[in-house]
C-alpha cells in the first residue's frame, strides 16, 4: 500500500527520470535501430542508377580531365533510360603502360580486370587505342559486336567507330596534348539475355553509336 502511494505522489518528471533509469538501455537501442533503418531506406531512394556504362581502356597515362571531359560529352547522345531526369555516364578505366604485350605485374593486374571487364563486367560500350583493339582482335573469344549497320558514316567499320578522325575529341581541351588515337565499339551481346541486367545497355549503346556517327557527319 504504501508503495502504491509512494508512486502516486510521484511527479511526473520523478516518473519520467524512474523510467529512464529502468530502460534507457531498451530505448536507445529501438532508436539506433530505427536509425539505421531510415539510412538505409534513404540510400535506396537516393541512390543514383547508371545510363551508360563505358570501359576506357587506354595504352599508357590518362588523366581524370580525360575521362570526366569523355563522360559528359556522351551524356549529350545517351537517353535518361531510368527516367528519373537526369542523364548519368560512368567510365571504367583499364591503363595499360604500353600495350598488352608486356607481362609484368601491372600489366598482368590490368589484363585480368580487362578479362573480367569483357566477360561479365556492366560496361557495353568500349572506348579504346589501336594497339588495345589489335590486341582484343587477337584473342580467341569474340569481343566486339557489328555495329557497321548504324550508320553510312566513313568512320564506321565493322566493329568500330573512328572517334578521333571523326572529331569527336576535337573540343575537349583535356585531349589536346594526347597522341592517342581512340575508337568507340561496343561489347558482343552474346549472351546478355531480357532478364540481364545489362539489357538495357544493348539498345542504350546501340542509339549512342549511331547519333555520335550521324552528328559527327555533319
Amino acid at each position: 500500500m504504501e508503495k502504491y502511494e509512494s508512486r502516486q505522489q510521484q511527479t511526473p518528471r520523478l516518473r519520467l527520470e524512474n523510467f529512464w533509469f529502468y530502460h534507457k538501455w531498451k530505448v536507445l537501442t529501438v532508436f539506433l535501430i530505427l536509425c539505421a533503418f531510415v539510412v538505409a531506406i534513404h540510400s535506396c531512394v537516393k541512390k543514383e542508377s547508371v545510363d551508360l556504362y563505358v570501359l576506357y581502356v587506354v595504352s599508357g597515362p590518362y588523366s581524370k580531365n580525360q575521362t570526366d571531359e569523355l563522360g559528359d560529352k556522351l551524356k549529350n547522345y545517351i537517353d535518361d533510360i531510368d527516367g528519373d531526369g537526369e542523364k548519368r555516364v560512368q567510365v571504367i578505366t583499364i591503363s595499360f603502360s604500353e600495350v598488352l604485350a608486356r607481362t609484368d605485374q601491372t600489366q598482368e593486374s590490368a589484363l585480368a580486370r580487362l578479362v573480367s571487364h569483357v566477360a561479365s563486367g556492366p560496361a557495353l560500350f568500349y572506348v579504346f587505342d589501336d594497339a588495345n583493339y589489335k590486341a582484343l582482335k587477337n584473342t580467341e573469344t569474340d569481343v566486339f559486336s557489328d555495329i557497321s549497320d548504324l550508320s553510312s558514316s566513313a568512320f564506321l567499320s565493322d566493329d568500330r567507330f573512328d572517334a578521333t578522325s571523326a572529331g569527336f575529341f576535337d573540343d575537349l581541351t583535356a585531349y589536346e596534348k594526347t597522341s592517342q588515337h581512340f575508337y568507340f565499339g561496343m561489347r558482343t551481346t552474346r549472351g546478355i539475355e531480357e532478364k540481364d541486367t545489362r539489357f538495357l545497355q544493348i539498345a542504350q549503346c546501340r542509339n549512342t553509336l549511331k547519333r555520335i556517327a550521324e552528328d559527327l557527319e555533319r
